[in-house]
């Protein structure tokens, strides 16, 4: 998406972003369900700013991507290029909060409700965004969470039953596979069968 002020912003799945009719001449914020990347113009005068469920994420010229899921406990943000800061909601009347914390390049930012920033400087952020590429990586995380990610990609309803298999960890990436190879290869991964029923799936342990 081209935003008039020549920002782009690439929209993840299974997410929205909210530009008022206003965006351009009084401020430049924009409210954010799920995920996107953007491309910012910088400009001085009217910085651009992020909102989500938690934070605000200001641009301050940079290239960065925001992740807030609803129902996710925190706003990520992920810095490929310049700097960002990343602060708490700002409420009317709720007195002081804690300073945004800059971000820059290589930078990942984890804010919670707590409004408290934990911050990794100076990693590798491909992984946080290879999904701008088409690209899905998961890097030792519990198969509950993969499901949550493959879920929105495929628009499946993944669902496992069987807690420890929930929390085995998967490392894997995916791109131009379809969803019964990508199901496929992580139950072989995993040692797990995959039952499905339109859009339902479900993953148990396998059955020795």
């Amino acid at each position: 998406v081209s935003l008039p002020d020549g920002t782009s912003v690439m929209i993840g799945v299974a997410s929205s972003l909210d530009v008022a009719q206003a965006f351009g001449t009084s401020h430049r914020d924009v409210r954010l369900t799920g995920a996107a990347y953007f491309d910012v113009v910088h400009d001085d005068r009217l910085p651009f700013k992020v909102r989500t469920a938690h934070g605000v994420a200001e641009d301050l010229g940079t290239r960065f991507s925001v992740r807030a899921y609803e129902g996710e406990p925190a706003t990520e943000v992920a810095v490929a290029e310049g700097e960002v800061a990343l602060g708490a909601v700002e409420h009317a009347g709720a007195g002081q909060s804690a300073a945004p914390v800059v971000l820059r390049a290589r930078d990942v930012g984890s804010l919670g409700a707590s409004g408290m920033v934990a911050l990794t400087r100076n990693t590798d952020v491909s992984g946080h965004l290879a999904w701008t590429s088409g690209r899905l990586v998961f890097e030792d995380a519990p198969l509950a969470d993969v499901a949550v990610e493959l879920s929105r990609w495929y628009d499946l309803d993944i669902r496992i039953p069987d807690e420890k298999l929930a929390a085995a960890p998967l490392t894997a990436a995916f791109k131009d596979e379809t969803a019964s190879q990508t199901l496929t290869f992580v139950a072989s991964a995993l040692d797990a069968q995959v039952h499905q029923e339109g859009r339902v799936v479900t993953l148990t342990p396998r059955r020795r």
